[in-house]
Order: structure tokens, then sequence, then C-alpha cells
């Protein structure tokens, strides 16, 4: 479980953990989001993990009335939480890991990641399939 519905207020981060040690968050949003839930389908919840280098975000950088998150400290990328957490500027390579969010009666549960985090195996899996389907599409062309 994540929260009871009312317990969401509109750009108040809940932090929850997904797995042992995995912080994620939760935020209702002013607006309408990709993958919403709840009523005003404008609840979404992301991994505090910058997909660049894993750096951690602070949930309290998430803006409920344009709906960015960041910018990371490290390298300076900024997400879109109402866009399935693409990223606005930076050097991030990929979206937020987004967590799949389930309203359950009263309370939002999260079912799990929806795409891997920063230094999840799946991740590195994915890069590797996406790599050799490049290669693929190149070979074929060239031939």
């Amino acid at each position: 479980m994540v929260a009871q519905l009312e317990e969401f207020e509109a750009g108040e981060p809940l932090v929850f953990e997904l797995t042992h040690g995995d912080l994620c968050f939760a935020v209702k949003l002013d607006e309408t989001a990709e993958h919403g839930v709840g009523p005003d389908e404008n609840i979404v919840a992301f991994s505090t993990l910058c997909p660049h280098m894993g750096c951690p975000i602070d949930p309290s950088a998430a803006d409920p009335s344009t709906g960015h998150f960041g910018p990371c400290g490290c390298h300076q990328s900024l997400f879109n939480l109402r866009k399935d957490g693409r990223m606005v500027r930076g050097r991030a390579c990929s979206n937020l890991a987004r967590i799949e969010l389930e309203v359950r009666g009263n309370t939002v549960v999260a079912l799990g990641k929806a795409r891997p985090a920063f230094g999840d195996p799946l991740q590195e899996e994915h890069a590797l399939t996406t790599v050799a389907a490049v290669e693929q599409a190149e070979s074929e062309v060239q031939s």
C-alpha cells in the first residue's frame, strides 16, 4: 500500500519503499498525467533514482503545477511527471522508472516497476537487447 486517496495533497510527495531499500515517491499533480490513477487520474509514482547514473533525487523536487521533477543534483536532468517521467533536459538517456499504481477501493497500491530503474538487471538486459536490435537493423540495411 502507498496511501489512502485522501492522504494525497497536490505537490506533497509520499515516499515509500517498493522493495527493501528501493525508495520511490507518489505525488498528486495539478493536472491529469499519463498512467495517472485516482478520480482525476493525476496520482503518479516513480523511483527517486536518476536513470543517468543512479543519483538520488529529493522527492520534494516535484512541482505539481509544471509536472516537473528535479533537477538531479549530479548532472541536472529534469523530468516531466505528467509525461511518463520523460526527460526534459539533462544527460539522462531514459525516462524515470515509473511505478505502476492501482486504486483498490480508497487505497493506492504499488504493483511494481513499469520499467527498470538505474542498476536493475532488467535495465542492463534492455540496453543489450536494444543495442542488438540496432546492430541487426543496420546489418539488414547494408545488405
